[in-house]
């Protein structure tokens, strides 16, 4: 489930996600992550294409059923969240960032 958020997160955010920065993200070795991403593939979750900058590079892009799977869990709480950070203050919109922030970098850290 945590890779699936990170791969739409990754969308979402136009950041290209690799197998490498998934399995970085995740804390996993390279294997782990291509048995992940192979599982992930067989249930039509993320697809495997070629970067056309750089042909060596792959990027795993999620599927409309990984969008589906993820509006299904998450759909109506990142709508009520959006919601509530569009009423936020510039002002008080970074201190909210600025705190998720230190708070994911020290979650990140062990």
């Amino acid at each position: 489930m945590r890779a699936l958020i990170l791969l739409l997160d990754a969308e979402r955010a136009g950041h290209p996600a690799t197998p490498g920065w998934l399995g970085s993200a995740l804390g996993v070795n390279s294997a782990s992550t291509t048995a992940l991403v192979d599982r992930m593939q067989s249930r039509d979750l993320v697809s495997r294409t070629r970067d056309t900058v750089d042909r060596r590079r792959v990027l795993l892009e999620v599927t409309s059923t990984a969008r589906t799977l993820g509006e299904s869990f998450f759909g109506d709480a990142i709508g009520r969240a959006v919601v509530s950070m569009k009423s936020l203050s510039p002002s008080d919109s970074r201190v909210v960032d600025r705190f998720l922030t230190d708070v994911n970098t020290a979650i990140s850290a062990e």
